[in-house]
């Protein structure tokens, strides 16, 4: 009896701790594959490699001008697609943009995206924008970063 409770115990806690790990990288992978899948739209994965969570993420195209049903608020994972529709196929040329949790913007511009497929755009610390920051912000993050 004590052995039962023990491992049923055991296995509780093996679940708590690794179980939504497991679980949620099931669900998003198949999100991608459904993506990657896909070669009959026009698809810009952006991959999110600047350590700091996305509050915001939009694509923007020509002089500025934001691409219609591309806002993205709160995303999930560390990759998400925005499709791109039939509206923008005389453009090849993109700018994706994120928007951190402390208001800080990363651009990433794309050139030469073909009218149909999947276009990766890794956004990295690099693609900041404005380098400067206030020093409580600096501090802000130094102390997230250690959690």
């Amino acid at each position: 009896m004590k052995f039962s409770v023990h491992i049923l115990t055991a296995s509780i806690v093996f679940f708590t701790l690794f179980g939504t790990d497991l679980f949620s990288g099931c669900s998003s992978k198949k999100k991608v594959d459904d993506v990657i899948n896909d070669e009959n739209h026009r698809n810009i994965v952006v991959v999110n490699q600047t350590k700091q969570v996305i509050n915001e993420a939009f694509i923007e195209v020509g002089e500025g001008m934001q691409i219609e049903n591309s806002f993205v608020k709160n995303p999930d994972e560390k990759s998400f697609s925005i499709e791109i529709s039939d509206d923008y196929s005389k453009y090849s040329e993109f700018k994706v943009v994120l928007v951190d949790n402390y208001k800080v913007v990363y651009e990433k511009v794309l050139s030469d995206v073909p009218e149909k497929g999947l276009t990766e755009a890794v956004v990295t610390e690099k693609d900041q924008v404005d380098k400067s920051e206030d020093w409580w912000t600096t501090i802000e993050k130094f102390i997230n970063s250690t959690k």
